[in-house]
């Protein structure tokens, strides 16, 4: 009777085992597969160029990073300069352009993306020459703007040059094929 017992505990316990080892086989399947849709997802969106330009973007405010620490009062080291905010807006000035550079070479955001950057350096670089204006102020955002829709312009009458070039030298190449070809029937005629 004890061997009878013996036998059917060594058999649950056998049929147990293979339970639990299929169990754990399926979760373990489960999570290679969830694993590698997660690691596909992640390089899918690092790999987008909506990413880039969101992440650029992001990059281009961290040069507005003094204005957030002066306006939350948050302090910290000074590094020889006058102020915490003054040591954060040189480091970001320092850091800002290499991550701006970096995200270009890397990802190739969108176009649009970078009027961002070049808001902030038109705010930051009329109030280099004209101190007086306050950061924030209404005339320099405004200077902003205007320089970001002229950017935008700009680029829009180049492309548009640029089109109409292109469609030009085709016309061009054209004339030229047929050209070649009536002088080469008039060579022919002659002969």
């Amino acid at each position: 009777m004890k061997m009878l017992q013996q036998a059917q505990s060594t058999e649950k316990s056998r049929h147990l085992e293979r339970n639990a080892t299929t169990i754990v086989k399926v979760v373990v399947s489960k999570l290679k597969a969830a694993t590698t849709y997660v690691k596909s997802s992640i390089f899918s969106l690092s790999r987008s160029r909506s990413f880039y330009s969101l992440l650029f973007a992001f990059c281009a405010t961290l040069l507005l990073a003094d204005k957030f620490v002066a306006a939350f009062g948050i302090q910290g080291p000074k590094f020889g300069f006058s102020s915490f905010s003054n040591f954060v807006w040189v480091l970001s000035q320092s850091i800002v352009p290499i991550l701006l550079i970096t995200i270009v070479y890397i990802g190739k955001p969108y176009l649009v993306s970078l009027t961002s950057a070049l808001h902030c350096y038109t705010v930051q670089l009329v109030w280099i020459f004209k101190p007086e204006y306050p950061s924030d102020s209404i005339f320099l955002q405004l200077y902003g703007v205007g320089t970001v829709i002229s950017f935008i312009l700009i680029l829009c009458i180049s492309k548009l040059i640029r089109k109409r070039n292109k469609i030009k030298l085709s016309e061009i190449q054209q004339t030229q094929l047929e050209l070649r070809k009536t002088i080469e029937s008039f060579k022919e005629k002659i002969s």
